[in-house]
């Protein structure tokens, strides 16, 4: 029980850090596209 709260803890973590850093990625893909749109 506890080892598949673990897991699954780590699991949702990692999807988290993934998250944020494709967001960033896109929003600094954005911003250097909307720079050289100008």
């Amino acid at each position: 029980m506890v080892r598949g709260i673990l897991v699954a803890e780590s699991l949702f973590l990692h999807w988290i850090i993934e998250d944020s850093r494709s967001l960033k990625t896109t929003n600094h893909e954005n911003i250097t596209s909307g720079k050289i749109s100008r």
